[in-house]
């Protein structure tokens, strides 16, 4: 019975070895159903699973359905889903609300990330000279099961007259809005997996456009989220590699030395 037991163990070990050597891979995907934004005077810029209102009156990004991102997909939030020109148009301006920071809660999961410089642009209210352009900057990860995800703040000023960034207009080289290297362009479609906003007109109250056109509804002045979805971490190939490969050696050398012996 004893030696019955040790080829089944030997087996068993020669098993999971193989499984170890051949197994693919697998790659998660994560799921995003709301975002609540909130200033530091307590306003509330929330995104939800349904219609406007759907998840308080403040409610400025609608889902159809649960946005799925694949592993390394990008959903990217700012101003105007709704393309209304005007405005309303900008409905993401942190920096109208409050001085403290500004604080971010992904599918109500307890883990809050908090901004202090970039949504609110230090805490100041700007008027229509000062550019609040800022490059994505990096808030933390949530530990959203299966896999976490990266949330980056930037904001996108094409709106007030001074310069942006890097002193240069959004044609020649993006930097009015949150990265060079990510074409976040006037209709809001460019690189993310997910896109939600859209460029707004004229905001009706004394601005001269600065870096885009009120007639076009080309014109920013919105925080931006980015949310990635990361990958878990998992052994490194190699790792496994090795470990199935003494496994199944490991394996064969007990199986010999039963024989041996029986």
């Amino acid at each position: 019975m004893r030696k019955r037991i040790s080829v089944l163990g030997a087996v068993a070990t020669l098993m999971l070895g193989m499984t170890l050597f051949i197994a693919p891979s697998i790659g998660h995907a994560g799921t995003i159903t709301s975002i609540d934004v909130t200033a530091s005077d307590g306003t509330h810029f929330l995104g939800c699973v349904g219609p406007f209102g759907t998840c308080g009156p403040r409610q400025i990004w609608s889902f159809a359905i649960p946005i799925v991102l694949p592993v390394n997909g990008t959903l990217v939030l700012a101003q105007n889903q709704r393309q209304q020109a005007g405005a309303l148009g900008y409905d993401f301006d942190p920096s109208d609300h409050g001085a403290g920071p500004v604080t971010i809660v992904i599918n109500g999961l307890p883990t809050i990330l908090s901004d202090s410089t970039v949504l609110n642009f230090h805490g100041a209210d700007v008027q229509n000279q000062a550019n609040e352009a800022h490059l994505y900057t990096v808030l933390g990860t949530i530990p959203n099961p299966p896999d976490p995800f990266l949330v980056e703040v930037g904001y996108a000023d094409s709106l007030h007259e001074n310069a942006c960034v890097n002193g240069a207009g959004p044609d020649a080289s993006h930097l009015c809005f949150p990265n060079a290297t990510f074409p976040f362009d006037n209709v809001g479609t460019g690189g993310a997996t997910v896109f939600i906003g859209h460029g707004a007109g004229d905001p009706g109250v004394g601005f001269t456009a600065g870096h885009c056109v009120f007639a076009t509804s080309t014109c920013w002045d919105s925080g931006v989220i980015r949310i990635t979805e990361l990958p878990k971490a998992v052994p490194e190939p190699s790792t496994l590699f090795l470990l199935g490969a003494g496994l199944m050696v490991l394996g064969s050398y007990a199986r010999k030395f039963l024989k041996r012996n029986s």
